[in-house]
């Protein structure tokens, strides 16, 4: 037995028995971890989503990184810097603004009881995250409209970022143009273009390649209903 003084034998406190102690202890912790899952599966459902195409991809790289060995890639001159911080701070925002995305759609499919709103205090709360930029996210999510809202409709955050899209954008261009891999920088700034678009030219084109090489028609916005063309060169 394990006494009140933590030794072996020892009187006093009446101690439970070792074995007791650790099967309450392991209950206690099946608890916590069923309590908390309501909120973390949806968590590990975006994860996968956004990491799915990473496993394809990490292989090649590990072989390509093998095959470049020696290749110049030169990141660097004025401003560069102050330039990564304002990338880093805006790709941030919009990262965690694509995670509760991600969380609040597969709730909403998959009918979880989600507090979407508890997401920013329970990362914070924890031991690797523990952000300031925290405040704000968790902030803008109480203060939206409808569920469906993106935190970037916030004004504050949509100011933070509005002032550092400048410094974001020539980082991803300048990366690109030294050929140094910034999927999470381009990624998140590719997702904020995106939703500052009511109408992407990117999806129109879509819509007409799809209907160039197998007639699938297409839509307009200056009229109803469906359309096709026939485009020189299909036949």
């Amino acid at each position: 037995l394990i006494g009140a003084a933590g030794r072996p034998g020892a009187g006093g406190g009446g101690g439970a028995p070792a074995p007791r102690r650790r099967r309450a202890a392991a209950r206690l912790r099946h608890r916590a971890a069923r309590a908390t899952w309501p909120l973390l599966s949806p968590a590990l459902h975006a994860l996968r989503l956004v990491l799915g195409a990473v496993r394809y991809v990490a292989p090649p790289i590990g072989s390509l990184l093998l095959r470049a060995a020696g290749w110049p890639l030169v990141l660097s001159g004025p401003g560069l810097v102050s330039d990564l911080e304002e990338a880093l701070y805006a790709a941030k925002v919009c990262s965690y603004a694509q995670g509760i995305a991600l969380i609040q759609a597969a709730a909403t499919e998959h009918g979880w009881d989600v507090e979407v709103s508890d997401l920013a205090r329970i990362w914070q709360g924890g031991c690797i995250i523990r952000a300031r930029l925290l405040d704000d996210v968790g902030r803008a999510v109480r203060n939206r409209e409808a569920p469906e809202d993106s935190i970037l409709l916030d004004p504050a955050l949509a100011a933070a970022v509005s002032r550092r899209q400048a410094g974001w954008r020539r980082v991803v261009m300048r990366a690109a143009e030294a050929g140094v891999p910034t999927p999470a920088l381009s990624g998140s700034l590719a997702y904020f273009d995106t939703l500052r678009h009511a109408r992407l030219p990117s999806a129109a084109l879509i819509q007409a390649q799809r209907d160039f090489f197998g007639g699938h028609t297409y839509a307009r916005v200056d009229r109803p209903g469906m359309h096709h063309t026939d485009w020189p060169g299909s036949a």
